[in-house]
């Protein structure tokens, strides 16, 4: 830093001793500031100008700004200041608002995208909808979620928590689900999850929570608002276990089982310390004394066991209920009873273990050892009791013996003081009259510095003087010159303004033009869309006619080929003419026509076939097949079939004769037989 001068004292570069510390040890310092103020210290010299920069530790604080808006904007800028490739180790963000705010979202994606490892966040919205970045980051190992703001408790999801790498979470003041669901598993998706604190927080409609982290080695939960009706944990590897027994505020509103914990335990082999509390030291004693004895149960596996004084007082209340229960713990070594100040200024005396308590836990364990934690109270001690203190009385008489012998050298060191000063002041009065020479001769120097100074101001004014006459004279000019271009631009608009009317009117006629062109357009449209209509009346016309004396013709022919079959003896030249017939009639049919008709004789040849089967044999019919080409006929429909289907709109295709479901229960009988041999039908 630069030097400063106050006139009592003189900073240097030697003396800062903070800018000579390493970079290291300055952005940790730097770290305990809000990033507001951390970039603030830029503008100290020009070796700060960067240090923030480089900060792996960052802390928001939406508290020093009058917005949020404010803030976001804030946060955005420094962000995008900052080195990018310096990694964020740390985040802690506070704000007041929801997390699915867009400056939220995009400070822990900036975090995540540098291997955020440890994140904190404070808040009061009302529901945790976390990025989702840090459902995939692979270094993200400590969370922190508050809410300091106990009415409007933040909830979490019911879908379980998904951190990978997760190995430390704090939860205070949250609620633990939304209510809708009676069983919530929030982290047994967390599988390296190690430590767990859960501080004032709500499992209010739950009725089991489980805790399932197979590395889990410790668990705390304390100062609950609600508890669920049971606490299921799923921890095989838990060493150590806080808890709170029961609730902080007990609400007559609630269930029983809401107010007190009750554990249920699984494959607990390491739990080796625990410690319980209660949380509302204003309970009624003697009310949650079972639930504490089947607490106890549950706890029998463990080997150091820290109470707090109100359990002993809960116990105590119910001496005759206590005798009668058996030890519950075979490996204990240490038990330990914590008292507090506020406990002690609660009561008169100090409190004391009653013989029934202390055999209840140490009785299977007669090598345990046992603490009774007291704290220390200082006392204030009256005037009486201070002097009469034997050190106080021998410091006293020490004092009165030395007091003469101290008098006397205070008196000759006050003369030799006397002497000191009356000849500095002869030396002071010898020096006055050269001060004043010298004070003489700096007052003409000055006098003269003085009048060069007026005279170099004088000659500076003057210039200046010369220079706005020169500038003012510029302005006139350019004024001429505006005064000139704003007449051509007047000009200019004129003539824009004629040419706006001269084309607004060509554009008036055009529209006109184009009126009348669509007009004649619409009328010639609705005479063409007259003759379309009349053509296709006429064309449709035309196919009802050609259908009707299709239809016509196939039933003549058809009858003269039942007279030859019935006869039973036909004539196969008739047959071949009735057969060349009726292909000639369809040749002169349109495409689309054909392949309705061609259906049609094959089928009704088809149903002849079927009811004349047994007038004729089979050397026959396939004479009388041979007449008639009717294998022909047919490979000539599928393939006209094929294509008319490939190039003909559905629209215009033919539709499928009428059968009955006589005729076409005969025909499948027919046709399912694979041949043309001679077939009996009812």
């Amino acid at each position: 830093m630069e030097s400063i001068s106050d006139g009592a004292s003189v900073i240097t570069e030697d003396d800062d001793r903070i800018s000579n510390l390493p970079d290291d040890i300055i952005h940790h310092i730097l770290s305990f500031l809000d990033l507001k103020y951390a970039v603030q210290t830029s503008a100290l010299s020009l070796k700060w100008k960067h240090l923030w920069t480089l900060m792996p530790q960052l802390n928001l604080n939406s508290d020093t700004f009058d917005s949020l808006h404010r803030f976001g904007k804030f946060a955005a800028h420094a962000l995008s200041n900052r080195n990018s490739l310096t990694e964020v180790s740390t985040l802690t963000l506070k704000f007041r608002g929801s997390l699915t705010r867009p400056f939220v979202t995009d400070i822990v994606n900036y975090a995540y995208l540098r291997n955020l490892k440890q994140l904190t966040l404070w808040h009061n919205g009302t529901a945790h909808e976390l990025p989702q970045c840090l459902f995939v980051s692979r270094t993200l190992k400590h969370v922190t979620l508050v809410n300091p703001f106990a009415m409007c408790r933040s909830c979490t999801p019911n879908s379980a928590w998904d951190f990978p790498a997760l190995e430390t979470l704090n939860l205070t003041c949250i609620r633990l689900g939304d209510g809708s669901e009676k069983n919530l598993n929030l982290f047994y998706k967390c599988v390296n999850l190690k430590d767990v604190t859960l501080h004032q927080c709500s499992m209010k409609g739950l009725e089991v929570f489980n805790v399932c982290a197979p590395h889990l080695s410790s668990f705390t939960i304390t100062e609950a608002s609600v508890l669920p009706k049971v606490l299921n944990m799923v921890t095989p590897q838990l060493e150590t276990l806080t808890a709170s027994a029961s609730v902080a505020i007990c609400s007559e509103g609630l269930a029983a089982s809401s107010n007190f914990l009750r554990l249920c335990l699984e494959g607990f082999n390491a739990l080796e310390k625990v410690n319980i509390s209660m949380s509302n030291s204003r309970l009624r004693k003697e009310r949650h004394v079972p639930s504490l004895l089947e607490l106890f149960r549950t706890l029998r596996t463990v080997k150091f066991l820290i109470l707090d004084v109100d359990v002993i007082e809960s116990l105590s209340s119910c001496l005759d209920q206590l005798s009668g229960e058996p030890c519950p713990f075979d490996n204990l070594k240490c038990l330990k009873i914590n008292t507090t100040p506020t406990q002690l200024k609660q009561r008169d005396c100090i409190p004391t273990i009653p013989t029934q308590v202390r055999k209840y836990f140490l009785e299977n364990s007669p090598n345990a050892t046992f603490i009774m934690d007291l704290p220390q109270v200082p006392q204030k001690r009256s005037r009486q009791q201070v002097d009469s203190d034997p050190v106080t009385k021998v410091a006293k008489l020490e004092a009165e013996n030395k007091l003469p012998q101290t008098t006397a050298e205070e008196t000759r060191m006050q003369e030799a003081k006397t002497q000191w000063q009356d000849q500095l002041t002869a030396q002071q009065k010898a020096r006055i009259p050269m001060q004043s020479q010298v004070n003489g001769q700096q007052t003409e120097n000055i006098r003269m510095k003085y009048q060069q100074l007026i005279a170099k101001r004088k000659e500076k004014f003057q210039k200046l003087v010369q220079l706005n006459e020169y500038q003012m004279k510029k302005i006139r000019m350019q004024d001429e010159v505006i005064a000139q271009q704003k007449a051509k631009i007047q000009t200019h608009d004129q003539i824009i303004a004629q040419y706006k009317t001269m084309y607004r009117a060509k554009i008036k006629r055009r529209d006109r033009l184009v009126a009348k062109q669509k007009e004649t357009y619409e009328a010639k449209m609705q005479t063409q869309d007259q003759v379309i209509a009349k053509l296709k009346a006429r064309l449709a016309a035309e196919s009802l006619q050609y259908e009707k004396l299709t239809s016509q013709i196939i039933k003549c022919k058809m009858a003269e080929l039942k007279a030859q079959v019935e006869s039973g003896n036909p004539d196969y030249e008739v047959i071949r003419l009735v057969g060349r017939d009726v292909e000639s009639a369809m040749d002169l049919m349109p495409q689309s026509l054909r392949a309705r008709a061609e259906t049609e004789f094959s089928f009704q040849y088809e149903m002849l076939k079927c009811r004349l089967l047994t007038r004729v044999d089979a050397s026959q019919w396939e004479r009388i097949e041979t007449g008639l080409g009717n294998i022909r006929l047919s490979e000539r429909f599928s393939s006209s079939h094929s294509h008319s289907q490939s190039h003909v709109h559905a629209a215009e295709l033919p539709a499928a004769p009428r059968v009955s479901p006589a005729n076409m229960t005969a025909f499948s009988r027919v046709t399912s037989a694979g041949t043309w041999g001679v077939q009996k039908t009812e």
